[in-house]
């Protein structure tokens, strides 16, 4: 990382359960990177999977356990939909581009600039 950066700080800006954010120095200019959790895909597959399985046990076993009509599984492939959307980073720099695009020149709106071919999947 510190042959990429002229300065990375070691605290983040902001953590969360996906990831954080960090301040840096790129080329003389001040960024903030965004750094997801490693191997954060492979935990939700296993996780998501254990759930589904849980899930399909329970439709076999009683169907209505908890009193309601809800269709478990499909509100659990819902969660994974969302999940995996979360964490694709790639997705998150499309819709800011799309904001850039949209926003442009407006000066009460800032809109970091980004750059897609220093993002990485590993």
């Amino acid at each position: 990382m510190y042959q990429i950066f002229l300065n990375f700080d070691r605290d983040p800006i902001v953590d969360a359960s996906h990831g954080q954010v960090d301040h840096a120095k790129l080329r003389g200019q001040e960024i903030v990177v965004k750094v997801q959790r490693p191997a954060l895909k492979e935990l939700f597959d296993i996780d998501l999977k254990n759930l589904r399985v849980i899930e399909e046990y329970k439709k076999k076993v009683n169907r209505n356990s908890d009193g309601t009509k809800r269709d478990w599984i499909a509100i659990s492939d819902e969660c994974a939909t969302v999940l995996y959307q979360e964490i694709d980073y790639s997705k998150g720099l499309r819709v800011e581009f799309s904001a850039t695009c949209f926003f442009g020149m407006t000066p009460a709106i800032y809109i970091q600039c980004f750059k897609e071919a220093s993002s990485s999947s590993s």
